[in-house]
């Protein structure tokens, strides 16, 4: 906003109380940050002087418009303009994929101004995203848009990102994510960005806490259970409520809403989320973008990063991994071979089992593979892994339980799924709290958690409302 002996003049739009001294984001045409000892107030205006031996600030007695400063910054982004060019060009190589994203675009339009009024003004955003290729996809891509927005328009948004490993916004989750707000004060309302989970019912007492806060904007594509609050929300947005299925990966979701933010192209990234997500969308011969999946989806499941990566499971190093592709292939070639080994493994040491209508059932005690791959795999992925092979050798349609501990993983084959009816079976599993603490999912993988000490007698419940023996 200025250099070299030049003045300037902008609102204080947010605050982070530092030790010892403040740092300011000043609104003006764009916005920018500078840290100074002297105490200043939202909506106040300040005169910046910058010289070499940096930025002195004092208070000024002209004003500059709040309001329009800042719509006159969103407006730069020609958000209307963008969602119609999208529109024209399309998002896929799937017509069923660009028809329900256009669908969406008018939602996703009125979110993405939220979260651009919270990044120009510096209120303070918390990007949480699953853990996994599904959610970590979705991740990349609005760092990428964010990155390119700075680049574009100044400003320097105050982003923290997390990676969820739960399914649930929990109320740890918005205690932890309400210290963080605490250390700023902002005319906008801090914002909290979900990517990839979060419906269900778990959620609500968390949400119920979180709306009376600050701001959401929420990409979701799994199932809506009834309980969850989804109308708290002014920015749900859920393919499953446009027409769509889960099979919209959310992934797929955040790289439509990140190119409607900034000019990027992040094709190979989102045809990636629906491959590992095994979605009916996905193109199984992209080369690049199966590899960005399997690599993105080993990655996020490593408890332990240090281990292997040079670096910890952020947005931004996962942007730079696939940028890199030597790395990219050390890292692909390594999580194909030990994926491939431990589906041997479960296919090996799988237990056999038959519905009354035919519908092959495998169960497999992930131990085994924790006790070689402990740290690298999750049993969530691996399922997926191993349903797709058991489903090589099961064209009609098969079924994958893989145990671990208290958590259960379950897999069905799509085109059986309406059979199966796998969420009603895990709503009656419910029925027995003793046993079953909490379950939830997609019609074609869900997942279920025993109470201590009960994964036998759930499994056998489970084989039971699956009518298995």
């Amino acid at each position: 906003m200025g250099e070299g002996g030049a003045k300037t003049l902008g609102i204080v739009s947010a605050i982070r109380t530092l030790p010892g001294s403040y740092r300011y984001t000043l609104l003006s045409g764009g916005a920018v940050t500078v840290e100074s000892p002297q105490r200043f107030e939202l909506n106040e205006t300040v005169e910046v002087s910058y010289s070499a031996g940096g930025a002195l600030l004092s208070k000024s007695e002209r004003r500059v418009d709040y309001r329009a400063a800042l719509e006159d910054a969103v407006a730069k982004v020609r958000l209307g303009e963008r969602a119609s060019l999208l529109k024209k060009r399309g998002f896929s190589r799937s017509g069923p994929l660009d028809r329900i994203a256009v669908r969406m675009l008018p939602k996703l339009v009125q979110a993405a101004e939220k979260l651009l009024r919270a990044a120009i003004s510096g209120a303070p955003i918390v990007v949480r995203f699953h853990g996994d290729g599904d959610g970590s996809t979705g991740a990349v891509c609005l760092y990428r848009a964010i990155e390119a927005l700075s680049d574009s328009i100044p400003m320097e948004p105050d982003v923290r990102w997390a990676l969820n490993r739960g399914i649930s916004y929990s109320v740890e989750s918005f205690y932890y994510d309400t210290m963080h707000f605490n250390e700023y004060e902002s005319v906008e309302k801090p914002l909290v960005c979900i990517i990839d989970f979060g419906t269900t019912e778990e959620s609500n007492d968390a949400l119920k806490k979180a709306v009376e806060r600050f701001d959401m904007v929420w990409l979701d594509h799994h199932p809506m259970p009834k309980g969850f609050l989804s109308d708290m929300l002014g920015d749900y947005i859920n393919p499953t409520m446009f027409k769509g299925t889960s099979d919209f990966t959310a992934g797929f979701l955040a790289g439509v809403f990140s190119e409607l933010l900034a000019d990027i192209h992040v094709r190979e990234i989102m045809e990636a989320s629906l491959i590992s997500d095994f979605s009916a969308y996905a193109d199984r011969n992209d080369g690049e973008a199966s590899r960005i999946a399997t690599v993105l989806d080993f990655v996020t499941g490593i408890k332990n990063s240090t281990r292997y990566l040079d670096g910890p499971v952020t947005p931004a190093y996962l942007s730079k991994l696939i940028s890199d592709q030597e790395k990219m292939r050390s890292v692909h070639d390594y999580a194909h071979s030990m994926i491939e080994d431990a589906i041997e493994m479960g296919i090996e040491r799988s237990k056999r089992y038959m519905t009354g209508s035919g519908i092959p059932v495998n169960v497999i005690d992930f131990v085994h593979i924790a006790d070689k791959y402990g740290g690298y795999l999750l049993p969530g992925r691996y399922s997926s892994r191993l349903q797709g092979r058991l489903e090589e050798t099961n064209p009609d349609g098969s079924i994958t339980i893989v145990n671990f501990r208290n958590a259960i993983s379950i897999r069905v084959s799509k085109h059986i799924a309406g059979r199966v009816k796998l969420l009603d079976v895990i709503e009656s599993l419910k029925e027995s709290p003793d046993i079953v603490v909490s379950g939830g999912g997609h019609k074609e993988a869900a997942s279920v958690m025993a109470a201590e000490g009960q994964s036998e007698a759930a499994i056998r419940l489970l084989l039971g409302k699956l009518g298995a023996s």
